[in-house]
């Protein structure tokens, strides 16, 4: 059943028919900021180091005439890695 908490998204990556329906996957994406050091940094909401985890619930492989090879992956995770803040609320400590 899902719930207002799950998240699902659909990836691209490099060909890779290693992956399938069922693999859990560590998905790490960057903050989006106009600060340098706060870029450099995971967001917190898809998960940081360590509970990144998601579960591949579809995978698609497109081959192109032109030799290139992609797979797709919708991905779901349960829940937010954390709640979210903003970078005033981390520099304040709140």
């Amino acid at each position: 059943m899902a719930t207002v908490r799950n998240i699902a998204m659909h990836i691209e990556i490099p060909g890779n028919t290693e992956r399938k329906p069922g693999d859990i996957i560590q998905v790490y994406i960057p903050q989006s900021s106009d600060d340098d050091a706060y870029r450099l940094r995971y967001n917190k909401l898809f998960g940081d180091k360590g509970n990144a985890k998601f579960l591949v619930v579809r995978v698609a492989h497109s081959y192109s005439t032109g030799g290139d090879f992609t797979t797709t992956m919708k991905v779901t995770k349960g829940e937010y890695g954390s709640f979210p803040s903003t970078e005033l609320s981390e520099v304040q400590g709140l």
